[in-house]
């Protein structure tokens, strides 16, 4: 998994293809948790977008299931700031449809 530029600098080149990896399984997580969590794939692209930032500036990733949520709540906390809608529309419609859920909202 190295890129061609990487060639012959052995040792950037396993440290980068370990990001790479890190990245790629990290991905994986956030694309399960924005399914459980109905997330906008807006919220998804952003948070994918700073965890591989925050992953290409630090030479030892620590707390990575952490350092996932922290960028999922950011990416959330962005687009809820921007005043687009976080969550998937259609998720909150079949919600208020449904008549288990209702009744959490009854008071």
């Amino acid at each position: 998994e190295m890129n061609i530029s990487e060639m012959g600098n052995g040792e950037k080149s396993t440290r980068n293809g370990y990001k790479d990896r890190q990245k790629k399984e990290a991905f994986v997580k956030m694309t399960h948790v924005g399914d459980a969590l109905s997330l906008h794939q807006e919220v998804l692209e952003r948070a994918k977008e700073l965890f591989s930032g925050f992953r290409d500036d630090r030479e030892l990733l620590q707390q990575f299931e952490g350092t996932i949520a922290a960028c999922l709540i950011e990416a959330f906390d962005q687009l809820s700031n921007e005043g687009r809608e976080p969550l998937k529309m259609q998720s909150i419609t079949d919600s208020i449809g449904n008549d288990n859920d209702k009744k959490l909202f009854k008071r």
